[in-house]
């Protein structure tokens, strides 16, 4: 059960997000305008995001002493890259923090910090159910601390 723990799951690449906004079973096959609702919120909302907080973790890896080899590098160049980008997962960026040496451990675990910051930003954005309820709950928040 260890294996289905979020921190050991990698992240979703962008570019299945955008498979999964282009063909999955997430509504009925004649639902038109909603597919393409959901593939213009993919393009418009869910790909920037995911793509900017990957690059963020991967710098933050990167500046920490971590590996940042997770972006391909043979046949793909350019921005088309961050589509397939393939983050690890958490557990496996904290295993590598943890075997920096000396000086560079603080930075390692900050980038542990930023990684799942970004991480955890990518997940919500990359459904608008998720946003929908992160904004909810930001609103609801926000109206019981105002006047505190």
């Amino acid at each position: 059960m260890a294996s289905r723990l979020p921190v050991t799951v990698a992240p979703a690449e962008p570019a299945a997000v955008l498979r999964y906004a282009l063909d999955g079973a997430w509504c009925a096959p004649y639902a038109l305008g909603w597919r393409r609702a959901g593939v213009a919120y993919a393009y418009l909302v869910a790909l920037p995001i995911t793509a900017a907080a990957y690059s963020t973790a991967w710098l933050a890896q990167w500046a920490g002493g971590i590996t940042g080899d997770w972006l391909p590098t043979e046949t793909i160049t350019g921005w088309r890259r961050w589509l397939y980008a393939w983050p690890p997962a958490l557990a496996e960026v904290a295993a590598d923090a943890a075997a920096v040496p000396g000086a560079r451990r603080v930075a390692a675990w900050l980038a542990v910090g930023v990684s799942a910051v970004a991480y955890g930003t990518a997940w919500i954005a990359q459904r608008p159910g998720r946003l929908a309820a992160a904004a909810g709950l930001a609103l609801v928040l926000s109206i019981f601390t105002v006047g505190k």
